[in-house]
């Protein structure tokens, strides 16, 4: 297994710029995650297989630039349309999960809650400055203990709702398009509705099929993997 990427969302937690000083990080590396003027998260650590890659981002935002408007429908009722979604979200790379003593993907599924557990606990925390020089020694916020405490079991969200939140945001994604071509293919058919349109549909599929030697099921199989869908 190359990587293992873990990640928890979250609402009622503003990020702001000048949080970056209320971390405490194993990692050297901090920077703003910016897009334009507008400050979105931070960054901790860095990409590789040897390292830990941390991002807090809003997730709101990305998911505008991103078009995954299923996300609302995986976060189901906890979700509130009124506040912006923070994303906690970690990156560990093969030689890392290897010093946690796992290596095979079972083993490593087995292991994301201890996992999540030291990274959250050790690795990377958020805290409540006060007057003592030393960082390490201030007191875990009241949001960090809730991140601590994110279950990372299928039931906090469960795969199957994912897929669904996945499938029907992609279809929503395709569908302005799909309407148009289809309803250039109607006209270049002759046809003059849906029901008229699916048999010249069906036989130009057919031609197509026999030109390229692969029929339209490999092709949704082929896409399935492409999109990580089961």
């Amino acid at each position: 297994m190359t990587r293992l990427d873990l990640y928890a969302d979250f609402q009622g937690w503003e990020l702001a710029v000048d949080s970056r000083h209320e971390f405490t990080c194993r990692a050297k590396a901090l920077h703003a995650y910016e897009d334009g003027d507008e400050f979105n998260g931070l960054t901790f650590g860095n990409r590789g297989a040897a390292s830990i890659h941390a991002r807090l981002y809003n997730k709101t935002a990305e998911i505008k630039v991103s078009g995954a408007s299923y996300w609302p429908s995986i976060w189901g009722r906890a979700y509130d349309p009124d506040e912006s979604v923070l994303r906690v979200e970690y990156e560990v790379g093969r030689d890392v999960l290897r010093q946690y003593g796992v290596k095979e993907p079972q083993e490593v599924l087995d292991a994301a809650g201890a996992i999540w557990a030291d990274l959250t606990g050790a690795w990377l925390v958020h805290r409540v400055p006060t007057g003592d020089a030393t960082k390490s020694r201030w007191p875990v916020s009241d949001v960090w203990r809730a991140v601590q405490r994110a279950s990372l079991a299928e039931g906090a969200q469960g795969l199957k709702r994912v897929y669904l939140g996945v499938r029907r945001g992609g279809i929503e994604n395709l569908t302005p398009a799909l309407f148009g071509y289809l309803a250039s293919f109607g006209a270049y058919a002759g046809a003059k509705d849906m029901n008229e349109i699916l048999p010249y549909l069906a036989f130009f599929m057919d031609r197509e099929e026999a030109r390229t030697g692969r029929t339209f099921e490999e092709r949704i199989v082929a896409k399935r993997r492409e999109i990580g869908l089961p």
